[in-house]
Protein backbone atom coordinates (compact mmCIF):
# COMPACT_ATOMS: atom_id res chain seq x y z
CA UNK A 1 0.00 0.00 0.00
CA UNK A 2 1.39 3.29 -0.77
CA UNK A 3 0.91 6.17 1.78
CA UNK A 4 -0.19 9.43 0.81
CA UNK A 5 3.20 11.23 1.33
CA UNK A 6 4.41 8.11 -1.33
CA UNK A 7 1.50 9.15 -3.79
CA UNK A 8 2.38 12.99 -3.40
CA UNK A 9 6.17 12.75 -4.37
CA UNK A 10 5.53 10.37 -7.20
CA UNK A 11 2.77 13.09 -8.32
CA UNK A 12 5.06 15.63 -8.09
CA UNK A 13 7.86 13.78 -10.12
CA UNK A 14 5.08 12.86 -12.58
CA UNK A 15 3.09 15.47 -13.58
CA UNK A 16 2.12 14.14 -16.83
CA UNK A 17 1.01 10.58 -15.28
CA UNK A 18 -1.29 12.65 -13.15
CA UNK A 19 -2.62 14.68 -15.51
CA UNK A 20 -3.90 11.41 -17.60
CA UNK A 21 -4.90 9.80 -14.31
CA UNK A 22 -7.00 12.86 -13.92
CA UNK A 23 -8.31 12.28 -17.54
CA UNK A 24 -9.26 8.91 -17.56
CA UNK A 25 -11.34 10.29 -13.99
CA UNK A 26 -12.69 13.29 -15.65
CA UNK A 27 -13.90 11.06 -19.02
CA UNK A 28 -15.31 8.35 -16.51
CA UNK A 29 -17.45 11.22 -14.91
CA UNK A 30 -18.56 12.50 -17.89
CA UNK A 31 -19.41 9.17 -19.67
CA UNK A 32 -21.43 8.38 -15.97
CA UNK A 33 -23.48 11.82 -16.48
CA UNK A 34 -24.08 11.06 -19.92
CA UNK A 35 -25.79 7.73 -19.16
CA UNK A 36 -27.67 8.89 -16.25
CA UNK A 37 -29.47 11.87 -18.58
CA UNK A 38 -29.73 9.32 -20.92
CA UNK A 39 -31.77 6.91 -18.61
CA UNK A 40 -33.57 9.79 -17.13
CA UNK A 41 -34.84 10.96 -20.67
CA UNK A 42 -35.89 7.16 -21.91
CA UNK A 43 -37.35 7.32 -18.00
CA UNK A 44 -39.63 10.62 -18.96
CA UNK A 45 -39.87 9.17 -22.58
CA UNK A 46 -41.71 6.39 -21.24
CA UNK A 47 -43.55 8.48 -18.61
CA UNK A 48 -45.02 10.66 -21.50
CA UNK A 49 -45.88 7.56 -23.85
CA UNK A 50 -47.82 6.06 -20.80
CA UNK A 51 -49.66 9.35 -20.29
CA UNK A 52 -50.70 9.51 -23.49
CA UNK A 53 -51.92 5.80 -23.83
CA UNK A 54 -53.98 6.88 -20.34
CA UNK A 55 -55.71 9.68 -22.42
CA UNK A 56 -56.26 8.06 -25.28
CA UNK A 57 -57.77 4.87 -23.07
CA UNK A 58 -59.66 7.89 -21.40
CA UNK A 59 -60.81 9.21 -24.27
CA UNK A 60 -62.34 5.71 -25.80
CA UNK A 61 -63.83 5.23 -22.56
CA UNK A 62 -65.90 8.46 -23.00
CA UNK A 63 -66.73 7.39 -26.66
CA UNK A 64 -68.07 4.07 -25.43
CA UNK A 65 -69.80 5.80 -22.74
CA UNK A 66 -71.41 7.81 -25.25
CA UNK A 67 -72.41 4.88 -27.76
CA UNK A 68 -73.82 3.10 -24.53
CA UNK A 69 -76.48 6.05 -23.69
CA UNK A 70 -76.92 5.88 -27.37
CA UNK A 71 -77.96 2.54 -27.04
CA UNK A 72 -79.59 2.47 -23.99
CA UNK A 73 -82.15 5.43 -25.29
CA UNK A 74 -82.36 3.09 -28.67
CA UNK A 75 -83.57 0.62 -26.16
CA UNK A 76 -85.65 2.66 -23.86
CA UNK A 77 -87.28 3.84 -27.10
CA UNK A 78 -87.80 0.81 -28.42
CA UNK A 79 -89.04 -1.07 -25.06
CA UNK A 80 -91.93 2.09 -24.98
CA UNK A 81 -93.00 1.94 -28.73
CA UNK A 82 -93.54 -1.85 -28.08
CA UNK A 83 -95.62 -1.33 -24.95
CA UNK A 84 -97.81 0.73 -26.79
Amino acid sequence: MVTLKEFLQHASNEPKWLYEKLQVTHQRYEDHLDDRKARLAEEELRGQTKDGEIVLLCRDMEEVKQQLTEVKTECDAFGSHIAD
